[in-house]
């Protein structure tokens, strides 16, 4: 169980710092509460399966361009 979570959590910090080229708005996009969690940060959200995916989700709408 803890090596999904780590696993996971790996994946969405790749995905961001892929999508933002920054490691510092990465991060600030992870830490920062977003209205699409109902206000709950990212990082936090992507502590489940199903939350990583929505970031992860989320994270490529932004990197395409799409509405976020």
């Amino acid at each position: 169980e803890e090596s999904e979570r780590i696993e996971r959590l790996g994946r969405v910090i790749a995905t961001a710092e892929y999508v933002w080229d920054d490691r510092g708005e990465a991060k600030r996009f992870l830490t920062t509460p977003h209205p699409a969690f109902a206000g709950a940060r990212p990082i936090d959200a992507a502590r489940t399966e199903l939350g990583a995916r929505q970031v992860e989700e989320l994270l490529w709408h932004i990197y395409h361009g799409l509405a976020a």
